[in-house]
């Protein structure tokens, strides 16, 4: 697809990464038609403009990172499938007038930094299982929010404000908002319009478990009819209660104590086909029963933890507020005949513990020494605990990793083919390591990630930190696939490449990079490679040089990148383009930022370029999309044989006492173009230069404010000068001076050519 295309669709449409526009300056509109359309956009970050028409059903089957702007002109239904739309580098969604988007199915992320923009008070987002995480704080000012789904905005500690002419309305749901570690401060506030019993709530920690919950966590997916393991048992135990495991008599014989070589652990009696634990029926083999036995098809106890715990579980912990009178639960008033888990076990009870004689310390009560079992119980346990899953060794008595001979955990006199929780676990149980495949889908520490390989693929983001390092250890190709590597700023060092080792990137953003964050061997190279984008972070300094390949994004977010001594921006690769994007580049001078050859491209949107010296630029071209400010004293040379362009919309401008001086190494007037006349030259006190090649300048607008200069060294003749036009109407420069300024002619020839 091309810049400036629209599509109508006829039948269902796919858009994908071969067809979608992701560059500054591109842009493209899709008439839908009411036709249904698959967007999966997974190795591009889409920094381009797209207008939708007429969109009656998208789907999206990926993340996708929005740096530019989509409009909605028209209602229009988008479900995200449960991905991510990633606005947190600066992207836009606009909503016009007359026009209700209805979102559903998503998280949307950075809102803040990025923007939700009602065109006027017609403008209206209805929202439905929907998520919205904010970055910053965020005001409506016109335009209408319609909360009629469920709906929950991660505030943070942010306020979102609705206020002048915009309104929200709650109808009849409860809206949430999750300030997660902050402090309650009613963080969305102004014009609330309430309807059939809707209202606007904070989500507090003790929400998260809820009255009616079965099993740990709000187990919707895995815990079916009647099963409610360990929590809210105040409906199904009893003072007779033996805990984990209905069905379980007098003598229960639940976790553990006397089970032997075909261990029947948490309950006794229970068949094949539980699902208990760790999804045993997958898992364990032949006559290992662990955890579950006796649990039925409609029991899924405790997990199947990949797919039903969830962000905000408090499970098993802080119980408090849940547990009640009569309960027999983990952790309070444990009765009579009771089985349960801990605490006050009596009697003929069996449960966890409790009788488990000489070294056990499983889970709880009665664990002395070295054992703090689940739940940081501090008036049961003692001194130098051993929790659930901190690498305990020989004498551990946890409840998983590395159970050896003498270890009590959860089984307790379990032999042979019993290998307890996890690790250690060979061919007739998985358990708990099952998860181990599930955990290859998210990021986690605080080990190192080592990369052994020639190509890494990742299928998740990636924070990086003082605990939780990368390491390259040969040559390698990294494809991010559209995620995310973040630097925690925490300290120095976080994504070291082997001395001799090249590491290239591709398709990731590196968010928040300083040079801080690389630790280089000798010898050794990072490139950023095409659909890389690097985010900067705080006004960073740069003394080495960074090398970048294929289309490629510079993002500052707005921060100074002051090129030091050493620092360096390299553009290779045949057809290379880099985008400098909302950012200020300090320190430019010599050949500082280069590119391999002529094929190669600067494109500049909201770019400051600092000159600290004299600049030239050699090879390559550049195109300036939005604003490229080009500040200092000092002299920009045009020394390419290339042909630039000053795009629809965009501007040069020549800040005071700047020089831009004309000299390409080809006798060619016109390598510094103008697309149509919205491209703008703006001169604010500076002066153009040219050698005797001439310049001539067509099709735009110059733009004369304070006192300008013209040179033209050498000139003799009318096409060695600089000429305004060229003799051809459709081609003529508008000049525009605004008042009190003026342009000077210090040598040379300068000629107007313009017809009219």
């Amino acid at each position: 697809m091309t810049t400036g295309a629209t599509i109508t669709a006829n039948k269902a449409t796919t858009v994908g990464d071969n067809n979608f526009p992701a560059v500054v300056g591109t842009s493209f509109t899709l008439n839908s038609n009411a036709q249904k359309v698959n967007l999966g956009v997974q190795n591009k970050v889409l920094s381009s403009t797209a207008t939708f028409l007429n969109t009656a059903d998208m789907q999206f089957s990926s993340k996708i990172t929005l740096t530019g702007e989509w409009i909605f002109d028209g209602d229009a239904y988008v479900s995200g499938n449960g991905n991510i739309l990633d606005l947190s580098l600066g992207g836009t969604i606009r909503i016009k007038d007359n026009t209700v988007l209805n979102l559903s199915s998503m998280k949307l992320r950075g809102l803040g930094i990025g923007s939700i923009i009602f065109e006027d008070p017609t403008s209206q987002l209805n929202t439905s299982m929907l998520e919205i995480e904010m970055n910053r704080n965020y005001s409506f000012t016109t335009g209408s929010l319609y909360a009629n789904g469920p709906t929950n905005i991660v505030t943070k500690n942010n306020i979102l404000d609705i206020s002048q002419a915009s309104i929200l309305t709650v109808d009849g749901i409860a809206l949430t908002y999750d300030t997660t570690t902050f402090t309650d401060q009613q963080n969305i506030r102004g014009n609330i319009t309430l309807l059939n019993d809707g209202i606007v709530r904070h989500l507090s920690n003790t929400d998260i478990i809820s009255q009616t919950s079965n099993a740990i966590v709000s187990l919707a997916k895995c815990c079916k009819n009647n099963s409610n393991a360990i929590i809210k048992l105040d409906t199904t135990v009893r003072t007779d209660s033996n805990a984990f495991a209905f069905g379980i008599k007098n003598n229960s014989n639940t976790l553990l104590y006397f089970f032997r070589t075909d261990s029947n652990t948490i309950l006794s009696g229970i068949l094949d086909n539980s699902n208990a634990i760790i999804k045993l029926d997958r898992t364990v083999r032949t006559d290992s029963n662990a955890f579950a036995y006796g649990i039925k098809n409609n029991s899924n106890a405790i997990v199947a933890l990949a797919e039903c715990c969830l962000d905000n579980s408090n499970a098993i912990v802080n119980l408090n507020n849940i547990i009640r009178n009569s309960t027999n639960s983990l952790s309070t008033l444990i009765r009579a005949t009771s089985n349960a888990s801990l605490y006050c076990c009596r009697v003929n009870s069996n449960a966890l513990v409790y009788g488990i004689n000489n070294n056990s310390n499983a889970l709880l009560y009665g664990i002395h020494n070295n054992s703090t079992a689940i739940v940081n119980l501090n008036n049961i346990v003692r001194n130098s605990t051993n929790s659930l899953s901190t690498l305990i060794r020989a004498t551990s008595n946890a409840s998983l990793y590395c159970c050896r001979v003498n270890s009590n955990a959860l089984l307790y006199g379990i032999k042979n083919n019993s290998n307890a929780l996890a690790y250690g676990i060979h061919n007739n149980s998985t358990a708990i390591v099952w998860l181990d495949i599930q955990l290859q889908t998210i990021d986690h520490g605080p080990l190192p990630v080592d990369i052994n390989q020639t190509t890494t693929s990742l299928s998740f983001d990636i924070w990086l930190s003082r605990e939780h390092k990368m390491f390259v250890n040969v040559d390698s190709t990294l494809d991010g696939h559209g995620h995310f590597i973040h630097f925690s700023h925490d300290g120095t060092d976080l994504l070291n490449i082997a001395d001799g080792k090249t590491l290239v990137l591709k398709n990731v953003v590196l968010k928040g990079l300083t040079e801080d964050d690389l630790g280089l061997g000798a010898g050794s190279h990072i490139i950023f490679g095409d659909g890389t984008l690097v985010s900067l972070f705080a006004d960073p300094d740069l003394n080495m040089t960074w090398t970048f390949q294929g289309q490629t994004i510079l993002n500052g977010s707005g921060e100074e990148l002051k090129l030091k001594s050493q620092g360096n921006i390299f553009v290779t690769g045949t057809g290379s383009s880099l985008l400098f994007e909302n950012i200020v580049v300090s320190g430019v001078a010599g050949n500082n930022i280069r590119c391999m050859d002529d094929s190669c491209t600067f494109s500049f949107y909201n770019t400051t370029l600092i000159l600290d010296d004299t600049y030239s630029l050699t090879t390559g071209k550049f195109e300036v999309l939005s604003t490229l400010d080009i500040v200092g004293s000092w002299t920009f040379n045009y020394a390419t044989q290339a042909q630039s362009i000053i795009q629809p919309n965009g501007t040069l401008l020549l800040d005071m006492g700047s020089i831009f001086n004309y000299a390409p190494i080809s006798n060619n007037r016109d390598l510094l173009s103008m697309a149509d006349v919205t491209s703008r030259l703006y001169m604010n006190g500076a002066t153009v230069a040219s050698t005797t090649t001439g310049l001539r300048l067509t099709n735009g607008m110059l733009i004369i404010d304070k006192e300008n200069f013209l040179r033209n060294d050498g000139a003799v003749a009318l096409s060695q000068g600089i000429s305004f036009g060229n003799n051809s109407a459709i081609n003529d420069l508008s000049i525009t001076i605004i008042p009190g300024a003026n342009i000077n002619v210090l040598s040379g020839i300068v000629n107007y050519e313009n017809v009219n």
